[in-house]
């Protein structure tokens, strides 16, 4: 700053200019005040009178965050009154301030992050501690004096309610009963932070509102609690944005739902999607990272328009004016990521601006036409690809009209799976296949050998957002002639090699089914199938045989078949069996499981189901360890070698369907759980269908966000965009 400007001063009349021209019609938190007073309201800077307490006085200690004030002190009342006599009666005739936030992010949740945490850190604190006594009053009044019942609610075995606030061994919160005690706990909690901070705000300055305490994402349930003190309910947010449907995910649902129970309006106080291409690292703090400045862009576009058309909410705050330093601000804070509307040389990201000059150009006129969205949304709903004609399948016969629309950013060319009906006449009798376009222009195409359920059709230049509509069709022969029983067995060990890739496949047994990937003869990975099975305790499961059809046809390797786990003798796990298939295809590596089998003679209890790709980057995986960045947009997961300079990892084609986390244990191992929840369960000898959909295995030189990672990111996007649909009958 000093070097560019020369002083604070001269650099705030370049950053006026700046926010005015960029359509910003306030000033956020942390501001210099050399911006004050110049044409745009201002929040006063956070009063911190939760945070600021609990360096006094914790019931949850400020150990790497805010930490949560001990409201029950006997000091919280004068403590709240002094702050506010010196941060808030100066300003009390101030006509440009709009208001004060309490704090920033305190941790209502506690440690544990539970709805009743506060309660958890009560119980932490020592003997005679003041929360631990307002806990015991508390549980003695919902219990009416009767340890007996607060015993059996509990399952505790106290003597008298003292013990709960002077025991060396406090009772547990176990049960759902002792938890919605817990809660009420929290909400006596917030009702003397609220009612103290706001009554010691409104004595000193009657004048300006009070725009809440910034919650850090979401709260316990106390929001009427927040809105019967504060006049506007502020919230820090950083949702996930879906790219190719333009919309803002899991995020306005609770936003209506913090505005119908606080009955006040919402401040969005953060939100911010980092990108790749600043040249920073991008790996601490929030928001989802996404690769480009373009991207970038477009999730400012879709989350401000989104917040402008919701009637309740009356404020937007982008995080921040600048860059975070790429060695983080500090050690024990270690931020890196590209948040800023400039970088740290003060020059703009120029999409970043236009789009946020362009949106607030528009923003009065957007949030006036709000009414019409007071119970509805106004951002796009999932749509999928609309077909003008319906499947006829005969008995020996199959005509399958099937739709492609790409929905990514870039034009694609090759081959596009079809999936073909179950059990279809053509996997029965001899007969042809044809594929046409709707005009009957004859188009490229085969069909696997094994089930005849999966066909490709070769695309040539299919640009974003356009959409054409095929029919593939099927005839057998007459008179009709039972199609011979394909076999393609391949050996449990056995070892493959691509025609088309120089890619070999060892195939094993042991954590079935590959057993080792390599690319230009170097091994770079395996992988495996994970299903979480609970029994008496949870059990991550992998399959320990497989039985695997494969083919070639065209310039596409396919494989089909199902990976076994059959456990141990005495082993409690229950026998199952995954349906899965994988393709090469367009210089990708595809895998995907479609059924899981229940083979065992008890129901079977499943929570979720991970692809699991294992690294042996430069021969083994004891150098290798997880990169990436947090929350990227993709949910690829990725391990890298610095020293052999190579990564290996999985980029879902659908990223809205799973969750990714790649770590090693404190033992070494590793976990790369790139997986979809389910909450099944399976009765003996049954199957269901799995979710999810095709996951690309991706490697090679480098490391994550470098020139062969983004080719190959590129590669996948581009064939994760197409959407196909195929006629119902």
């Amino acid at each position: 700053m000093e070097r560019r400007h020369g002083s604070e001063a001269r650099w705030a009349e370049e950053t006026l200019q700046r926010l005015k021209a960029w359509g910003f019609t306030a000033l956020g938190v942390n501001h210099s005040i050399y911006l004050r007073h110049k044409g745009l309201p201002h929040p006063e800077q956070i009063l911190g009178m939760g945070q600021g307490f609990a360096y006094h006085d914790d019931l949850v200690k400020p150990i790497h965050w805010t930490g949560f004030p001990n409201v029950f002190s006997p000091e919280w009342e004068s403590w709240c009154d002094w702050v506010a006599y010196e941060r808030c009666r100066p300003n009390r005739d101030d006509p440009w301030l709009l208001g004060y936030m309490l704090d920033n992010e305190l941790e209502w949740f506690g440690k544990d992050y539970l709805p009743w945490g506060l309660a958890v850190e009560a119980l932490r604190r020592p003997a005679g501690h003041t929360a631990r006594v307002a806990l015991a009053d508390l549980l003695r009044q919902r219990y009416k004096g009767d340890i007996a019942a607060f015993n059996r609610a509990w399952e505790a075995n106290l003597r008298d309610f003292r013990e709960i606030a002077e025991s060396e061994t406090p009772p547990a919160i176990r049960t759902p009963r002792a938890q919605q005690d817990g809660i009420a706990f929290v909400r006596l909690a917030a009702r003397r932070y609220f009612e103290t901070a706001t009554r010691a705000i409104r004595k000193h300055d009657p004048n300006h509102l009070i725009l809440g305490c910034r919650f850090a994402g979401d709260a316990p349930p106390i929001w009427d609690i927040a809105g019967e003190y504060c006049d506007v309910i502020s919230v820090n947010t950083y949702p996930r944005i879906d790219l190719r449907q333009g919309r803002v995910l899991d995020w306005e649902g609770h936003l209506r739902r913090w505005h119908k129970e606080s009955k006040r309006p919402l401040m969005i106080t953060e939100w911010s999607f980092p990108a790749l291409d600043s040249g920073l690292p991008c790996k601490h703090g929030a928001g989802m990272r996404v690769d480009t400045q373009s991207q970038r862009a477009r999730c400012f576009r879709i989350f401000q328009e989104t917040a402008l058309s919701l009637p309740f909410v009356v404020g937007s705050n982008f995080f921040m004016w600048v860059d975070e330093p790429a060695q983080g601000i500090s050690r024990t804070f270690p931020e890196d990521s590209n948040y800023g509307l400039v970088n740290e040389q003060g020059v703009p990201y120029r999409e970043l601006v236009a789009t946020a000059t362009e949106v607030h150009r528009r923003a009065y006129e957007i949030h006036a036409a709000s009414r019409r969205f007071q119970e509805r949304s106004p951002q796009p709903t999932e749509t999928r690809p609309v077909l003008t004609a319906k499947a006829q399948i005969g008995a020996d016969s199959v005509r399958l009209p099937f739709v492609v629309r790409n929905r990514g950013e870039q034009a694609f060319t090759g081959w596009v799976c079809v999936d073909l009906p179950p059990n279809n006449p053509a996997s029965r009798w001899k007969g042809a296949f044809a594929c046409r376009t709707r005009e009957g222009k004859p188009v490229r195409f085969t069909v696997e050998p094994l089930y005849r359920e999966r066909a490709w059709a070769y695309l040539q230049n299919l640009r974003p957002g356009e959409q054409r509509e095929y029919t593939l069709s099927f005839a057998a022969e007459r008179p009709r002639t039972a199609r011979p029983q394909q076999y393609y067995r391949l050996a449990p060990d056995a070892q493959i090699g691509s025609q088309h890739l120089p890619l070999q496949l060892r195939f094993s047994a042991e954590r079935a089914p590959i057993g080792e990937l390599r690319w230009q003869g170097e091994p770079y990975g395996r992988y495996t199938v994970v299903l979480w099975q609970v029994r008496s305790e949870n059990r991550w499961l992998a399959p320990n045989q497989h039985e695997l059809g494969f083919v070639q046809v065209e310039d596409i390797e396919y494989g089909r078949g199902w990976l076994l786990h059959q456990p141990e003798p005495d082993a409690p796990d229950i026998p199952f069996a995954v349906e899965w298939e994988f393709m090469l295809v367009n210089g990708l590596m595809l895998v995907r499981y479609f059924t899981l089998q229940n083979r065992g003679k008890q129901p079977m209890e499943v929570k979720g189901i991970y692809h699991y790709p294992l690294s042996l980057l430069g021969g083994s995986d004891g150098d290798d360890e997880a990169g990436g960045v947090p929350n990227y947009y993709l949910n690829a997961g990725v391990w890298e070698d610095r020293a052999a300079n190579r990564f290996y990892g999985a980029i879902p084609l659908n990223p809205l369907a799973w969750r990714c986390s790649f770590f090693k244990d404190e033992q070494g191992r590793q976990h790369p759980d790139l997986w979809v929840p389910l909450a099944m369960t399976i009765p003996a000898g049954e199957s269901r269908a799995l979710p999810g959909g095709w996951v690309a295995l991706v490697w090679g030189r480098g490391r994550f966000g470098e020139t062969e990672w983004r080719m190959r990111s590129q590669q996948v996007q581009a064939y994760g965009g197409l959407e196909v649909a195929v006629a119902s009958p």
